[in-house]
């Protein structure tokens, strides 16, 4: 048993070596060369390496396929878990073979059912402690909580914030139904995360929510900002951020954050595979250095959400085209 599991890390370990050397088909500076091999490094389970690493294997055989996939996974990925906004229309490659699992009714009742509880800041506050899990600053509304509060520090708006964002489970018309789908049946593959464990109800469990003040709220939703679990350490994480100068010194990157609650039945604590998708995400993104790329291609997005599904579709594709050129060449004139 044990010789099978070894055999097939070493084959997981090739298809990654012979993917890594596919990518060379693309120019050294292509943003898309960059996010796929990002996908690569900082897939979040062995399961996802496999599937990105057979991807890509698969997609170098086709023309432009490469390219397509990494727009692939722009819009079905990294855009998805980029809190705020609307997300762009999914992009298709011939080489995904995605089973869509939760038919469009299934989605469509626990889309309906996945609702904002008017309850979850105040369970999660008194899960942290009253306080942003981050900087500790204390909760405004309930300092009378806060037992060691010094004014001198100062009082706060805090946010219950969702780890995967609430868009995922929102929709705009039945025309979303199949988006959303095929966005879980990629986060499925990419990690072990299930679309039945988040559905309905569900989607507001503490254990995807955190108490978080509002600078770093936005910060996180941006993929700017994430937390690096701690291998020997289940409920410790390192904060990091993909500026230094992001948040000034109330944090800093490389900052310890330890999560506690005070009954873990009753109030359970943040789920660590929702925080490393959402970590590896944010690496993906930071390593390809495609932060300012994808906050044009949101900007851009809504500027033309008034447009008909079909003319949407057609001018998305072309702007991912541009966009994609635009980093290529911003990150051209960085390294000269």
């Amino acid at each position: 048993m044990q010789s099978n599991v070894i055999s097939s890390r070493h084959t997981i370990q090739q298809q990654v070596v012979i993917a890594d050397g596919k990518l060379k088909d693309l120019p050294s500076k292509d943003v898309n060369r960059r996010l796929l091999k990002a996908l690569l490094e900082y897939a979040p389970t062995t399961e996802g390496k496999e599937v990105i690493a057979s991807d890509i294997i698969a997609a170098s055989e086709e023309e432009d396929g490469l390219t397509q996939l990494a727009r692939f996974y722009t819009t079905g990925l990294i855009l998805p878990l980029k809190g705020g906004g609307r997300t762009p229309q999914v992009s298709f490659h011939s080489s995904q073979d995605i089973e869509i699992k939760s038919t469009a009714d299934d989605i469509a009742v626990d889309l309906e059912a996945a609702k904002r509880d008017q309850t979850l800041k105040e369970q999660t506050l008194h899960r942290d402690g009253y306080r942003c899990v981050v900087t500790r600053r204390p909760e405004e509304s309930t300092i009378s909580l806060c037992p060691d509060f010094d004014p001198r520090g100062g009082a706060f708006n805090t946010i219950a914030a969702h780890i995967l964002p609430f868009s995922l489970m929102s929709i705009d018309n039945n025309k979303a139904l199949f988006k959303k789908a095929t966005i879980w049946a990629v986060i499925e593959s990419f990690t072990n995360i299930k679309f039945a464990e988040l559905s309905g109800d569900n989607f507001n469990s503490l254990t995807n929510v955190i108490t978080l003040d509002g600078g770093v709220h936005h910060f996180f939703g941006q993929l700017k900002v994430w937390f690096e679990a701690v291998s020997d350490k289940p409920t410790t994480y390192i904060f990091r951020k993909s500026k230094e100068y992001l948040l000034g010194d109330i944090v800093n990157d490389g900052d310890k954050v330890t999560f506690a609650s005070v009954d873990p039945h009753l109030y359970p604590l943040p789920d660590r595979r929702y925080l490393t998708l959402h970590a590896a995400v944010a690496k993906v993104v930071h390593m390809a250095g495609m932060a300012e790329y994808l906050d044009d291609l949101t900007r851009e997005y809504e500027n033309i959400r008034v447009l008909s599904d079909e003319s949407h579709a057609e001018y998305l594709d072309g702007l991912l085209r541009i966009a994609q050129r635009s980093a290529l060449v911003t990150t051209s004139q960085d390294e000269k």
